[in-house]
């Protein structure tokens, strides 16, 4: 009959595992994928982003889509918490009440995200001077 037990254990080993035990262990929360997965994943959509068009006007319409994207989700996510507030006599209305108020402010801010961004112009902004991009 075999052990599964060493003999020994050496002093690297002991190390080793004293600090994979110490690191975070991180949860898959976003979509399946953990937090370092999500930053690695924006970082090289924009790396990639980049190198396929160097132009500021690329950015710009990234960071208007993904503010128009926050003030949809923020809305929509406000409104399926709008029937939880009627109500008016119970906690579980004012928490609800509370998680909506939250969550239109929210839309709020992406909205002024998405007009700051919009109201900077660019070279060729076809943004703010629609036809700006359109000749060659």
């Amino acid at each position: 009959m075999t052990s599964s037990i060493p003999d020994s254990v050496s002093m690297s080993d002991l190390e080793k595992f004293s600090k994979k035990a110490q690191a975070p262990v991180q949860k898959p929360l976003y979509n399946g994928l953990t937090k370092d997965e999500v930053e690695e994943l924006a970082m090289k959509t924009l790396r990639d982003m980049s190198r396929k068009c160097n132009d500021p006007m690329v950015e710009k319409c990234m960071m208007l889509a993904i503010s128009a994207s926050w003030v949809r989700w923020h809305t929509e996510m406000a409104q399926e918490a709008m029937p939880a507030t009627a109500d008016s006599d119970s906690d579980k209305s004012e928490g609800a009440t509370d998680f909506a108020t939250c969550l239109l402010r929210d839309a709020g801010k992406a909205q002024a995200i998405y007009t700051l961004v919009r109201d900077i112009i660019m070279d060729n902004d076809f943004v703010m001077n629609p036809g700006s991009g359109d000749s060659e």
